[in-house]
């Protein structure tokens, strides 16, 4: 059981762990940094709880309430959309959708031998976009 405390530090709830909004970083399940991990959970009056947890010795698992807002953040930084529904987020979710645009203007750096590598592959007025997406799918 994990303990949740307010915003006066004052213990208001005890909760199952989970770690629900772990996502695995190609080594670890982990919430973003290593030996940490999140979940969520609802009290039944309907307020979100959000799990910390540590694989850290001398450190203990907790919980916090968090808003409604709070809540779908943690459930799209997790990527895990799955969560929208068992918490009843998906319509919030649905209000924030900004319709996505085709491009981006952000750019990635490569090393000179990757780039070489990519133009050897490119074919044509095939985009580095497309390279990258055929060797993705290749994978």
């Amino acid at each position: 059981m994990v303990k949740v405390y307010d915003e006066n530090m004052e213990i208001i709830a005890d909760v199952d762990y989970n770690n629900n909004l772990d996502f695995w970083n190609g080594n670890n399940w982990t919430s973003g940094s290593t030996g940490r991990h999140k979940g969520i959970t609802r009290l039944e009056d309907g307020r979100f709880v959000l799990i910390h947890g540590s694989d850290w010795q001398g450190e203990k698992d907790y919980g916090e309430l968090i808003s409604k807002d709070q809540a779908l953040k943690e459930i799209l930084d997790s990527d895990d959309l799955d969560l929208l529904d068992e918490f009843d987020l998906r319509d919030e979710y649905e209000k924030t959708i900004i319709k996505e645009k085709d491009w981006s203007t952000k750019s990635i750096k490569v090393s000179r031998t990757v780039y070489d590598k990519l133009t050897g592959i490119k074919q044509g007025n095939e985009s580095y976009n497309d390279v990258i997406l055929k060797l993705l799918k290749n994978k």
